[in-house]
């Protein structure tokens, strides 16, 4: 839950801010320990040749500074007061903008576009089904950008892609006033017109409402984070800090999360786990057929993974560590790795080894991070990024010696395990957004893109693809492959459907599952494993196919 922090000392960011003049601009640091005699709030420097400024930034590390002007947009290193690159820039007097990373500004115009503009180009990018509504406010996180307009709506888009997704405010509510986002949460608040403050999770390319926050008389009109702290002001002459718990979790859901995995071994051994919005998780395998409840639960979980011959259940939390369980004892983890010094970024994504002697983890920035786990020895832990672009899904091969990585522009790529170095690679184009990757074959990889299209792509070939089917606009949920790679299994919102490879790629079955169905596992090549989103954590009968 979120409460006001009656204790809590307001936090000291950089704080830029205009000053009206036409031959200069200025920034100054909230609470300077020594300000001017004259003046205590004198800027601690003057930016040169700036005139009439309309917006600025900071980057995070604080290093550089970007300024838009009527006609350009300068970034200077804040240390030595210089320009380090110049564009040329229309910009209107509402317009706004953000730090994607150093290298890169976002310049937010209010018909719904935007300029992404580095030292050497600037790329324009627009809200899909924006219409002829205005921006009303954006905020950068990692590879994304969250935008309100005028018309009770928030878009996340993805950057160097088109993948974008939309979702309503509440009724009652025009708009929203400000926009904050968290790297280090990957947490998303949107101040509202009706005095509250609405918080989402980024997780997945969606917004997920997580609280409503009351404590404002007036519409707010500022939000910024701080750490685990969220500060908020409004009309009223209020500003309000508020504490957030590291146990928020989804509303409107039974559970958070829900994954299986199956050996690849052609064998019935089976292990899945449910983590549930009390942070309490079940693991089941077929081993053990009764249901093990954890006692105690997980706490700040924000991605889970599986290992079904090690029998192990992993979970990523906010407190940048991964969490790993055993089912022969669910009282404790049996270790806690600390990313902290490999990332600084909220885990999103994990995929684990069968055998659980590594762990791959994508953090809410794009990066890869590495865990090898092998016994009697202490955790390793390496990384892996690419320039520019988001990691987005990853999967481990049958062998545990390949991981398999594809990113926000299309790249698809093989990396040999532990050297993390690169077996193969392609750039898919003719595709959209791809979402979900998984091996196939040595050399084949199956995926899906945000368009609904599920295809088979060969590595070593010049790129072409063949399509297997197409579903509607962000319906696929998972994908699997049989270990005999006779058969893959397409789990959307509301079916399941399996697909004969050596049959052209024939529908075989197809099987309504229940509202909330999340992942499956294929086992025998005749057998499928199905597990959803349910309070009972019941697995579906197996379906033998011909």
């Amino acid at each position: 839950m979120l409460l006001p922090d009656a204790n809590a000392v307001t936090p000291s960011p950089v704080l830029l801010y205009l000053n009206g003049d036409r031959d200069r601009h200025r920034y100054s640091s909230v609470g300077d320990d020594s300000p001017s005699s004259e003046d205590e709030h004198a800027p601690t420097a003057v930016l040169p040749d700036v005139a009439y400024p309309i917006d600025c930034a900071i980057s995070a590390s604080g290093r550089r500074v970007a300024v838009l002007l009527e006609n350009s947009l300068v970034v200077y290193d804040k240390s030595t007061m210089s320009a380090l690159f110049k564009r040329a820039a229309s910009a209107g007097k509402e317009d706004r903008i953000a730090f994607v990373d150093e290298n890169t500004v976002l310049v937010g115009h209010l018909d719904g576009s935007f300029d992404m503009a580095t030292e050497t180009n600037t790329v324009t990018i627009r809200l899909n089904n924006f219409g002829d509504s205005k921006v009303r406010a954006f905020a950068v996180l990692a590879n994304q950008v969250v935008v309100g307009d005028w018309q009770r709506r928030l878009f996340l888009r993805r950057l160097h892609d088109d993948w974008q997704t939309q979702t309503a405010l509440p009724a009652g509510v025009a708009s929203s006033h400000a926009i904050a986002t968290s790297a280090t949460t990957g947490l998303c608040a949107a101040g509202l017109n009706d005095c509250s403050v609405l918080l989402f999770h980024v997780l997945d390319g969606h917004l997920l409402p997580l609280s409503s926050l009351r404590g404002h008389g007036r519409p707010v009109q500022s939000v910024h984070f701080a750490d685990h702290r969220l500060i908020s002001t409004a009309d009223d002459d209020t500003v309000v800090v508020w504490k957030i718990s590291r146990t928020l979790t989804t509303t409107g859901k039974l559970d958070k999360f829900a994954t299986m995995t199956a050996s690849q071994r052609c064998t019935d051994r089976f292990i899945a786990a449910s983590l549930f919005n009390d942070g309490s998780f079940m693991m089941r395998s077929s081993s053990s057929p009764a249901r093990d409840i954890s006692p105690t639960g997980v706490t700040g979980a924000t991605c889970m993974a599986v290992a079904a011959a090690a029998s192990l259940v992993a979970f990523g939390t906010e407190r940048n560590t991964v969490e790993i369980y055993s089912q022969s004892n669910l009282q404790s983890p049996t270790s806690i790795v600390d990313l902290t010094e490999a990332t600084s970024s909220l885990p999103v994504k994990l995929t684990m080894t069968t055998n659980g002697a590594y762990i791959g983890v994508v953090g809410m920035d794009g990066k890869l991070v590495l865990v090898s786990l092998r016994a009697g020895e202490s955790p390793a832990i390496s990384s892996h990024s690419i320039v520019n672009e988001a990691i987005v899904d990853v999967e481990f091969d049958a062998s545990a010696s390949r991981l398999l990585i594809a990113t926000d522009r299309r790249l698809i790529r093989i990396l040999s395990i532990p050297s993390m170095e690169t077996v193969m690679e392609r750039r898919m184009n003719g595709v959209g957004a791809i979402s979900i990757i998984r091996h196939f074959s040595a050399s084949q990889v199956l995926f899906t893109d945000g368009s609904g299209v599920v295809a088979l792509v060969d590595l070593s070939s010049d790129g072409s693809f063949v399509t297997m089917a197409n579903y509607s606009t962000d319906q696929i949920v998972d994908l699997r492959c049989s270990p005999c790679l006779r058969y893959v299994l397409c789990l959307s919102y509301d079916v399941v459907a399996i697909y004969d490879c050596k049959d052209s790629f024939k529908l075989v079955a197809s099987v309504p599952c229940c509202d909330g169905s999340a992942v499956f596992s294929s086992d025998r090549c005749n057998k499928v494993f199905l597990i959803g989103r349910q309070a009972d954590f019941r697995v579906f009968d197996r379906l033998k196919l011909s």
